[in-house]
């Protein structure tokens, strides 16, 4: 048996995943000890080490990568709140879209839908991840012939139809 299984079997669960949160509760630690443990946006303690995230005060996405790794740019907030407050995203054309609460862009096709319809953490809707998911699983040959059923593009059925004569 490998170290890293070794270690999976005994902390029961995956090493690198044990590993990532005991990093999130060491920084939580940090964080606490230094007094930087209030939330950039909305002021309340940060008690968990699941809700801490690290915050840019200025955004620096089409701004300036130099704002990413500017260390005075850094301050710590809730996952939640920091989250919260991007209600502008940039869709796949690179035009600015407003996103109302409750709402998430998805990259794949156009317009916002319900968070409801998205994967925790996912830039892609449901709809589209599982068609993305099926696509390769065909490719790979995990899956049977596609059927009617199945999400695919018009390109995509009129590929398999000329190989299918």
């Amino acid at each position: 048996m490998s170290n890293h299984n070794k270690k999976t079997e005994q902390l029961g669960l995956n090493f690198g995943t044990a590993q990532n949160r005991l990093k999130k509760q060491l920084m939580l630690q940090l964080v606490q000890q230094c007094g930087r443990d209030s939330c950039f946006r909305c002021g309340e303690l940060i008690t968990s080490a699941v809700d801490l995230s690290i915050d840019h005060k200025k955004d620096w996405l089409d701004v300036s990568p130099e704002l990413f790794w500017d260390l005075n740019n850094i301050e710590f907030s809730h996952r939640g709140c920091n989250s919260s407050c991007r209600s502008r995203v940039v869709n796949r054309y690179g035009a600015k879209m407003e996103r109302p609460d409750g709402f998430e862009y998805c990259f794949s096709c156009p317009g916002l839908k319900p968070v409801s319809e998205f994967w925790r953490n996912q830039q892609e809707c449901k709809l589209c991840k599982n068609a993305r998911n099926n696509e390769w699983r065909h490719r790979v040959g995990l899956r049977g012939k596609r059927t009617d059923n199945d999400v695919t593009s018009e390109s995509d059925r009129a590929r398999d139809n000329r190989g299918s004569g």
